[in-house]
């Protein structure tokens, strides 16, 4: 893909190899998504866990242990991507390597309108 073609679908600058090959947003859970093979997390956003997540066993808030809460994070993300063309934004990556990325429909931040759903919560 070319970098202007990148820009025009991305609405960003050139996005690495791995990034650029992404034509369509597969929802994970509420707050990941995978582009083709690559793995991505919402930057500043975290969603409820599914109650089988491994890490559930260590989470500071074990209320956010919550299959069923997870679930409608999950199903709302998909719903809001639905809206329009997705636009991914890289970050960077976390501590682990993930890379963490903004992703906008319209001017609709998705991380934000799931913490404004009651189905996120914004973390720094």
């Amino acid at each position: 893909m070319s970098a202007l073609l990148s820009v025009l679908i991305f609405g960003a600058a050139p996005l690495p190899a791995s990034m650029e090959a992404c034509s369509s947003v597969e929802v994970v859970d509420g707050d990941t998504i995978r582009c083709g093979e690559e793995v991505m997390e919402l930057y500043g956003t975290e969603a409820p866990m599914f109650e089988d997540d491994p890490t559930c066993r260590y989470a500071r808030m074990p209320e956010w242990c919550d299959s069923a809460l997870a679930e409608r994070s999950r199903d709302a993300l998909r719903g809001f991507l639905s809206r329009g063309t997705p636009r991914v934004y890289p970050i960077g990556t976390d501590r682990f390597g993930v890379p963490q990325v903004r992703i906008l429909v319209g001017y609709i931040d998705a991380g934000k309108y799931l913490v404004r759903k009651d189905l996120g919560r914004e973390i720094r």
